[in-house]
């Protein structure tokens, strides 16, 4: 009720139904999901309310990016995830790329004061075959994992080798 986006109960059932469609029609449907980088420190310093007030503020900011076929749900206390159907994997880096950015060059408010927040993304995609929603979610935790690791504010993708350097922009790629 906070941020006023679905949560993962009403999630389950909407990602079920697109994968279902993708399947149907041969269609893709990506995942990104997003977690916000050391965010119990905002909580600690600035205290609980300021803390659900940039929740808010960054959940505006996710339904501003999305198209009318995108589901955006809080899926735990500072964790999103995005549901993209027929969206692609490189797509939807691209463009969980641009969120990410977005969150990092913006000031947010926390009690009155401009703080600087990150997130981290894993992403996932499921190409014209049928994935259970687990199977897709656990895909895109274990890259958003890999983000964290390789020292968080980055986007990876599900099926990134561990040992990939990230690159400026704070992508991690495929070695050549």
């Amino acid at each position: 009720a906070l941020t006023g986006l679905p949560n993962r109960l009403l999630l389950a059932d909407r990602l079920e139904q697109a994968l279902t469609q993708a399947t149907r029609r041969g269609k893709t449907v990506a995942i990104a999901y997003l977690d916000l980088d050391g965010f119990k420190t905002v909580n600690d310093r600035h205290g609980h309310a300021a803390g659900d007030d940039v929740l808010c503020q960054i959940s505006a900011l996710l339904l501003q990016s999305m198209r009318p076929s995108d589901i955006c749900c809080r899926y735990g206390g500072e964790e999103f995830l995005l549901v993209l159907p027929g969206m692609g994997l490189q797509t939807a880096v691209e463009r969980a790329q641009a969120l990410r950015q977005q969150v990092a060059e913006r000031r947010w408010l926390a009690d009155g004061q401009p703080i600087g927040v990150t997130l981290s993304v894993g992403v996932a995609c499921a190409h014209n075959a049928r994935v259970a929603p687990a199977a897709l979610i656990d895909m895109a935790d274990r890259a958003l994992y890999q983000a964290k690791a390789e020292g968080r504010n980055r986007v990876c993708m599900a099926g990134d080798a561990p040992t990939q350097a990230p690159q400026a922009d704070g992508r991690s790629m495929p070695p050549l």
